[in-house]
């Protein structure tokens, strides 16, 4: 039974009980005059009372309801967001494992280069060898490739 159901049902109750006190009250003429009063008032205090409370309790009920699904919302946030943490990761753990192959590809290829600048230097004639010794202090990391394009502008 669906909820709209069961409201509809309490609803529908609620009208019965309502009516057959009308006609209790109106056979309570009975009583004394100021007994009649004084349960008239009394039971419509009630029913004025429970009006209320039941307007209360259904304010309360859509503000939880509202908060359950705010509360929803944020739990699929947070789903989100370590979905999304996730996949970063195994993206930076990628990255990272293909830095590492890249570096150690990188130092073989400079420490070619400075085995290579070093034989160069060797080689040349004149005043030209400090050429090849630049090109091997970059590739040992002993000056920055700013430095030597400084050192070469001259």
């Amino acid at each position: 039974m669906s909820r709209r159901t069961r409201a509809a049902d309490r609803e529908l109750g609620r009208i019965r009980r309502r009516e057959s006190l009308a006609v209790l009250l109106a056979r309570a003429d009975r009583l004394l005059p100021a007994e009649a009063d004084l349960l008239r008032v009394l039971v419509e205090t009630e029913l004025a009372a429970a009006d209320r409370a039941r307007r209360t309790a259904g304010g309360q009920t859509a503000a939880a309801d509202r908060l359950r699904a705010r509360v929803a919302a944020a739990d699929a946030a947070i789903v989100e967001t370590e979905a999304d943490r996730d996949r970063a990761q195994q993206e930076l753990d990628a990255l990272h494992e293909r830095h590492q192959g890249m570096e150690a590809a990188y130092v073989e290829h400079l420490a070619t280069a400075a085995v290579l600048a070093d034989a160069l230097r060797d080689s040349l004639a004149g005043d030209d060898w400090h050429l090849a010794e630049t090109i091997r202090c970059v590739c040992t990391g002993e000056i920055t490739p700013r430095q030597a394009l400084a050192a070469t502008a001259h």
